[in-house]
């Protein structure tokens, strides 16, 4: 990887939940905060080859995000086990394609209720599906 220092694939971010009392509208504002923080630090792929490696340090850099956020309490379950699944590897990825594919599942309430979501990073810039 280009990336010379482990910070450049560090994913920050801090959510502050809202004391409105409304449930629904907090898990998707969490939701929109995780693809929004995930996309955010992950700029740095759309520079780097496409293959096992970029996978490999993609996947690592939202699961030490998620985990993060799982110590902060934010995610249900317990263990980071329970409370998502990061998938970014040859299920979701191919060396010819000119995207990277990144599919993440949260555990925002309740371990196995997950909210799911998919980052895409292409030649322009990182794209959320």
């Amino acid at each position: 990887m280009s990336q010379s220092s482990d910070s450049a694939m560090h994913i920050q971010g801090n959510y502050v939940p809202q004391a409105n009392g409304q449930g629904a509208r907090d898990i998707k504002d969490y939701t929109k905060y995780l693809r929004d923080s995930i996309q955010t630090g992950t700029t740095w792929t759309m520079h780097e080859p496409n293959g096992e490696r970029l996978w490999s340090a993609m996947s690592a850099a939202v699961t030490k995000f998620l985990t993060e956020e799982w110590r902060k309490g934010n995610l249900a379950g317990a263990s980071p086990g329970e409370a998502f699944t990061v998938t970014c590897s040859a299920v979701n990825n191919t060396f010819t394609a000119e995207q990277l594919v990144c599919d993440v599942a949260v555990a925002i309430e309740r371990p196995r209720d997950f909210v799911a979501f998919q980052i895409t990073s292409g030649f322009d810039r990182p794209q959320v599906g």
